[in-house]
């Protein structure tokens, strides 16, 4: 014998329906707003706390500033430059080198100087072309 409490292929209620589309609304709103960020901001510090690890040292960044401008020369540099800074940087131990500046104009004595200084170095060229928003 059926159980006449048990309503078979009954729908949600009407309660239930407008319960759901009220937390559907306001899970949109908060994502659509900037009201979850503090959330979010102290969720990831407390991430980068929980995995922090002292600096191994063996990652240095040689930056291009004022100082060095002045006392090299303004800038674009030529590429002859960067090829005497690929072989000083090489002799100082460096076992990679990444550039991160625009090479847009050709200088035929300076792009040779600097082909033949990566030539010389060991280890594979990975050139980019496009990245980032100066390419």
């Amino acid at each position: 014998m059926p159980n006449p409490k048990v309503q078979h292929g009954a729908s949600a209620s009407p309660g239930k329906l407008k319960l759901l589309a009220w937390l559907v609304g306001i899970t949109v709103l908060i994502g659509l707003s900037d009201f979850g960020d503090p959330i979010d901001l102290a969720l990831r510090n407390a991430q980068f706390r929980i995995r922090a690890r002292p600096a191994s040292g063996q990652i240095v960044i040689v930056g291009i500033d004022d100082e060095a401008l002045t006392s090299v020369g303004g800038w674009p540099w030529r590429r002859d430059r960067f090829a005497e800074l690929t072989d000083r940087l090489m002799a100082a131990g460096a076992d990679r080198i990444f550039f991160d500046v625009p090479f847009r104009s050709m200088d035929s004595q300076g792009d040779e100087a600097f082909a033949k200084a990566i030539a010389r170095q060991p280890g594979d060229r990975v050139p980019q072309r496009g990245v980032g928003s100066l390419g």
